[in-house]
């Protein structure tokens, strides 16, 4: 049994989370659903990478499942293939009174509700070590010989009426570097009809009331189900999917995350 030294962020896998080298090993794939492509995750909160593992199509904590971004600060990160992200002259602590709570990349306006314990060179170098490999793991998706991903993200509220013509400019941005993804954009304007063009679809995504970080569980299933999981095939889709592979299972590639410092943490919510 793996025993775990850290907590983890909500809605992570606690086996995947806190694996040694030695017990990855014996860990076989979880999902069940036999798939063409990868869900991923684009943010813009906690809410989505939570979603697509609740409903067991992602094993992986990606770049963006627990950090909060605007799509304008994600486009230019993603131009400058991460370039000076998480450098520790531009991280700034946040405070609620007198309390901790996280930190913010202020080059690229990146928030980190659940990643630091503090703001020093530590535990920046820490952190860094971390998304290093989420960084490996996302440049990893455009290798044609994998899986092609699919890309989910919601809005994010300082996006301003601009959301979906940001996040059209992000799957073009992320088609150049590969011809053959997808991408589900959803919003929170129920009066904007739906939009599909080539691999890109955006649509309502209703949220809980109060609203909750985790999202509306029978909300995404409805989608995911509608959208993403349910028409591999078939003359009648109406987003059109890679021609399934057969035999195909998302990659079990649990994260490598390096030794845990002794700080116990609470975890913060996305």
């Amino acid at each position: 049994m793996l025993e775990r030294t850290t907590p983890a962020p909500a809605g992570g896998n606690d086996t995947l989370d806190q694996a040694t080298p030695e017990a990855i090993a014996t860990l076989q794939p979880s999902a069940t659903l036999t798939m063409p492509f990868r869900f991923v995750s684009l943010g813009s909160d906690c809410q989505a990478g939570h979603q697509l593992r609740r409903v067991q199509v992602s094993n992986t904590s990606g770049v963006f499942d627990f950090v909060t971004t605007q799509t304008r600060h994600l486009i230019r990160l993603i131009e400058n293939d991460f370039a000076g992200f998480l450098d520790l002259e531009n991280m700034f602590p946040v405070y609620h009174d007198v309390t901790f709570i996280g930190a913010v990349d202020t080059r690229y306006r990146i928030g980190f509700n659940h990643d630091f314990a503090k703001l020093d060179k530590e535990d920046v170098d820490y952190v860094r070590t971390l998304y290093s490999m989420r960084i490996r793991w996302f440049r990893n998706l455009f290798d044609p010989r994998r899986p092609p991903p699919y890309f989910i993200r919601r809005h994010h509220p300082r996006d301003g009426y601009a959301d979906e013509s940001l996040a059209i400019a992000l799957f073009e941005l992320l088609r150049k570097k590969r011809s053959d993804i997808r991408f589900l954009y959803l919003h929170g304007d129920p009066e904007r009809r739906e939009f599909m063009m080539d691999g890109f679809r955006s649509a309502f995504l209703r949220q809980h009331e109060p609203f909750a970080w985790q999202g509306d569980d029978a909300a995404w299933t409805e989608i995911l189900g509608h959208f993403a999981i349910k028409p591999f095939a078939g003359d009648r889709i109406a987003f059109p999917l890679p021609e399934m592979l057969p035999e195909m299972r998302p990659e079990a590639q649990p994260e490598m995350r390096p030794e845990p410092r002794p700080e116990t943490r609470k975890p913060r919510f996305g």
